[in-house]
Order: structure tokens, then sequence, then C-alpha cells
């Protein structure tokens, strides 16, 4: 049972944690310092398995990989973080930036015509293409569903306005 300083001192590290959007070991430049990077996740891994907070950690850690930079070689992401994505085996990081992926967008006027979701989807859908290409095939997987959720999405909104125009 948690005193009340630790229940305090754990909402405020979970507001940090939700509120945050910067990759570890990015740099001024905007690129990312790949051994920061791995020492923070190596550091981050061992420290949330003592704890028994592993899943969460890794979770709020793809979180903040959906802020990565680009690749300097034009990839849609850093190689370096796409190699932490695609070595995620239990996926706890991957469902991290699949989720901040949906959230990153806000409060948004839902577009009766699904065109806005549609955009989307094909958007993720050229990541899938391009993580594939690369040799991402788990990064592939995560850009597809991703893109799967929009389609979905699209394809409802259309739906409410159809039925909402039908009973007015």
């Amino acid at each position: 049972i948690l005193s009340e300083a630790e229940r305090i001192i754990a909402g405020h590290c979970h507001k940090l944690l939700f509120s945050w959007k910067r990759t570890p070991g990015l740099k001024e430049d905007g690129s990312i310092d790949s051994d920061e990077l791995y020492k923070w996740y190596n550091k981050a891994r061992k420290i949330s398995i003592e704890k028994d907070r592993y899943e969460i950690a890794m979770t709020y850690f793809g979180h903040t990989l959906f802020y990565a930079p680009s690749d300097k070689d034009g990839f849609f992401i850093d190689r370096k973080v796409a190699d932490i994505i695609q070595s995620d085996k239990e996926g706890h990081i991957g469902r991290g930036y699949s989720t901040e992926a949906y959230n990153s967008r806000g409060v948004h006027w839902c577009d009766p015509t699904g065109e806005a979701e549609f955009q989307l989807e094909k958007e993720y859908l050229e990541k899938a293409e391009e993580a594939d290409s690369k040799g991402y095939f788990k990064l592939g997987e995560i850009m597809r569903n991703i893109s799967k959720t929009y389609h979905n999405e699209g394809l409802y909104n259309i739906e409410e306005h159809r039925q909402r125009e039908n009973t007015e």
C-alpha cells in the first residue's frame, strides 16, 4: 500500500510520462544520438523490470518513439528507433506507438465524408510499404494496423452521418 506521499509522486510521474513527447537521445539539431537512445532504453528496461512496471514503461516509451525524427536517409523514422520497435518481442512498444499515433491527432472534426481518415489511411499504408521494403516487417504491420483503424473510422463517420440525415 502506498503512502500519501508515494501516491502524489506516482501521480506526478504519470502526468509527466503521459505528456512526454521527446524521444530519448534527441539532439538539438533534431537527429537521434543512438548511443544515448540505447543507453536510456536499456536502463529503462532494467529499472522497469526491477520495479515490476515493464509493460507500462515500454508502452510509454513507445509513445515517445512516435515523435522520433525521420532518418537522415529519408526513411520516415530514425532507423535506430525502427530497430527498437522491430525488436519489441512483447509488443508493448508497438502498442504505445500506435496509441500515440491515434491520440496525437487530438480533438478533430468528424468529417462526414471520411476523407480525412482515408488520407491518414493512405499515409500509413505508404509508411507500411516503406517499412516492409527496408526489412522492418513488424513496423510495417504496426503501420498497416493504424491504417486499418483510420479506414474503419472513415467508414464509421460516413455511416453515422448517413443515419443522422435519415432521422432528421
